[in-house]
């Protein structure tokens, strides 16, 4: 949804912190858990749709339906600079589906409409780069992060470069060239989604940003020699991307009671 700078500048007004203690450890947290200020880029690819379907953990989760028995993934690498926990580096791998038994798939149409259609994203793999990170996120928001070496590399001619990486060995790294002549301010409310413990853990938040417009789908992706690289490798993703996201002012809130806890 497009906003004014106003409505952009007043995104946390009215939120009120709580301390919420960690169940493992008893540390004490503050939710939401808010992202002041960060740096996002996203790559929307196509790939095998039947080949994703191998990879999803459930027939509830139904990815996208395109032409050619193809479908969506997206690689999404954010750069928290400013939270109301120590700053972090975040990379994810998702799949956009709907949930469902006996459920139509998504369409690329319902990819174009506001948050996403009412589409979620599953996580197939989340990476941080703290402990802290990790823990919160994985106790009190219900992903499965693990800790991965997270780079970002910026080339002079605009190129913002992703790296994951685990124990030295890459997973994959993902490329975005934002041109944008004209920008906007955006909101939305998306939905992520993480398989556990044999349940679905359904994660709905808020983010907004300072976007470029109809940039041109300028990228790339590559996975390496990791066995979860090896696993996303297979998926045949294709060579470039179909649509990039960009923004140098990027937040989002993250709160805990928005946390539906599905049985398939």
């Amino acid at each position: 949804m497009k906003i004014s700078k106003e409505g952009f500048d007043r995104f946390f007004e009215g939120v009120e912190l709580r301390d919420v203690a960690l169940p493992s450890t008893g540390e004490v947290f503050q939710m939401p858990l808010l992202g002041e200020k960060a740096v996002q880029m996203a790559a929307i690819f196509t790939a095998s749709r039947p080949k994703v379907l191998d990879i999803l953990p459930i027939g509830d989760f139904v990815p996208v339906l395109l032409p050619k028995e193809r479908t969506l993934v997206a690689a999404v690498g954010i750069e928290y600079q400013k939270r109301n926990i120590p700053p972090y580096n975040e990379v994810l791998f998702v799949v956009p589906t709907f949930i469902g038994k006996d459920i139509s798939p998504p369409t690329l149409e319902d990819m174009l409409k506001p948050d996403l259609g009412g589409a979620t994203l599953f996580i197939r793999h989340i990476a941080v780069d703290t402990r802290m990170a990790m823990l919160l996120g994985n106790e009190l928001l219900g992903y499965a992060k693990f800790i991965g070496d997270i780079t970002f590399q910026d080339e002079p001619d605009g190129t913002r470069t992703c790296t994951l990486k685990d124990a030295g060995e890459e997973i994959f790294s993902f490329s975005v060239k934002p041109e944008a002549s004209e920008f906007e301010y955006h909101r939305e409310t998306m939905a992520v989604a993480t398989y556990k413990n044999d349940k679905i853990y359904r994660l709905s938040y808020r983010t907004q940003s300072r976007r470029g417009v109809d940039m041109p789908p300028r990228g790339t992706i590559e996975f390496g020699p990791h066995p979860l690289g090896r696993i996303l490798a297979g998926l045949d993703v294709s060579a470039q991307p179909i649509m990039i996201l960009y923004s140098r002012e990027f937040q989002l809130i993250s709160d805990d009671r928005n946390l539906e806890v599905i049985e398939p």
